[in-house]
Order: C-alpha cells, then structure tokens, then sequence
C-alpha cells in the first residue's frame, strides 16, 4: 500500500489514498483533533470526550474517556499532551491511561488552541489568557489585557 493521509471528518476518519480515492469515515463519529505520531500511529480527539489511540497498521486501538478536546500534539519522546476545557493531560505511555491534569483549568475556562515548543514547553490559549507549562513543571499565566499594554 502507498501514502495514505488522514482526514478528520465530520463522518469520522477519513483517508485519501495514492489513487486519490478519499474513503470516507471509517467511523460515524466526528473528530475534534487529530495528529499522527512519529511511530505512524493515530491520536484522536472524538467529539464528545473519547482520546482515541490508532495503529492502522496492526489495527491495534485503544480509548480512554477525557473531557472534550482542542488539541493533540505528540512529542519525538512519545509523550503526547491532549488539552481539553477540564485542563492538559500527558500521555506518557501508551499502555496507560492519560495523568491526571498538568495544568488544570477552572471550570468557566476553555482551552482552544496548543503548541508545543522545542525545549518542551507547552503553550495554551484560552479565554483570554496564555498559560505556558515548562518541561519542569512551573508554569505562569497571563491575562490578555496585561499582553496589549
């Protein structure tokens, strides 16, 4: 089989084959996140709350119930961080179930969008205010108001 590429659907997952045959969702359930690791298996965000763990290679799956998900971002390391409007939770072993929150977030606080940086730091956005979680674990938070002066 040649390349193939991962659309996440409203359908569910879908994929694009070398043919150019798009192959629609594999499951009906739509996807809020996705990424690929550097092991060439699949993260999903289903919507709802459901992280979803894929190797389409062996067919292997394995699902953990969360809270709903904005982003999915893993790491040359293996460690995957899924941030979700309950906080970032770390995925350290994919045996295992996601940790409890790295950094949590209080309830009327969402977060939409992450990224993670070279030295490991992980930055969060959310309801106007930057949150930024370094490697050793301190992280600080800033209110938007405070970034535009």
């Amino acid at each position: 089989m040649g390349h193939q590429t991962y659309l996440a659907t409203d359908g569910g997952l879908g994929i694009k084959d070398d043919a150019s045959t798009f192959h629609p969702g594999l499951e009906a359930r739509p996807i809020q996140a996705i990424a690929a690791g550097k092991d060439g298996t699949l993260w999903e965000g289903r919507n709802g709350d459901t992280l979803v763990h894929l190797d389409p290679a062996s067919g292997r799956r394995r699902e953990w119930v969360m809270a709903p998900m904005s982003s999915i971002q893993p790491q040359p390391d293996g460690t995957v961080w899924v941030s979700t409007g309950r906080g970032l939770y770390r995925v350290e072993d994919h045996e295992g179930a996601p940790s409890q929150p790295a950094l949590s977030s209080p309830a009327d606080l969402s977060i939409t969008d992450m990224a993670v940086d070279s030295d490991g730091t992980v930055w969060l956005t959310g309801n106007g205010c930057l949150w930024r979680r370094r490697p050793d674990g301190t992280r600080s938070e800033e209110h938007t108001s405070e970034l535009q002066s």
